[in-house]
């Protein structure tokens, strides 16, 4: 791998709500310091995501290449990702949600990350974005009901390996892709199902993490406290 990879950053969208979020998500990107990037959007099954996504994209010329992309099939947010990870060009592949705005140097953490080669995958924090500040008051320990971190794990500095990633936020190399495939798409939110706040059993990240550690000769999962994103 060269010492500045291309960086792929998939993220896919179903309702047409999400397109504030999404210009977000790309001034997040634009901010970045790491620059050798790419975005890859997929609109799950809406042409008009579709469409406004493109309007977006050509009224405000970014500073990388985005490819925007329409999954017209099996409808989930894992068959759009998937769709998205089969269109990417870098050797490095992150994954958030479309509701996410990155620090500023949290690509270039993600890069750094993978300097380590017993690593295949990363995750890192996600930060409540509350959209009323009537919220603040929630409890930093009960966060992750709402997609966030738990506390605890934004305390300290230190890189450490864990079982598997979050999926609004991560990353893995290729390789986990290409030895392990790809998301199952039938697992994961699809359609209303993502109006709910709080899942049971819809861990495609944990079945596709535990995956990629078996097929890559156990190679390491790790969290990253530095790169991180508002959620």
């Amino acid at each position: 791998m060269s010492k500045s990879p291309l960086l792929s950053v998939v993220f896919a969208a179903y309702s047409i709500e999400q397109v504030k979020n999404i210009a977000d998500l790309l001034n997040g990107l634009k901010a970045q310091s790491y620059k050798n990037l790419e975005a890859v959007f997929v609109s799950d099954g809406s042409v008009e995501v579709y469409q406004k996504v493109k309007e977006l994209i050509a009224d405000q010329p970014l500073p990388f290449p985005v490819q925007v992309l329409l999954n017209s099939e099996e409808g989930g947010a894992s068959a759009a990702r998937n769709l998205g990870i089969k269109n990417c060009h870098g050797d490095i592949i992150a994954l958030v949600d479309d509701d996410t705005i990155p620090l500023s140097t949290w690509a270039e953490e993600l890069i750094a990350t993978f300097k380590d080669e017993s690593i295949i995958g990363v995750t890192g924090p996600a930060l409540p974005l509350w959209e009323s500040k009537d919220m603040e008051w929630f409890p930093e320990e009960f966060s992750w009901m709402w997609g966030g971190t738990s506390w605890y794990e934004c305390k300290d500095d230190g890189i450490r390996e864990i079982r598997n990633v979050g999926g609004m936020n991560c990353a893995f190399l290729r390789e986990a892709f290409e030895k392990a495939g790809l998301y199952l798409p039938q697992l994961g939110p699809k359609g209303s199902q993502r109006e709910v706040k709080f899942y049971v059993g819809l861990g495609e990240e944990v079945e596709f993490s535990l995956r990629v550690r078996k097929l890559t000769d156990n190679k390491r999962i790790v969290f990253n406290p530095r790169a991180k994103v508002y959620h």
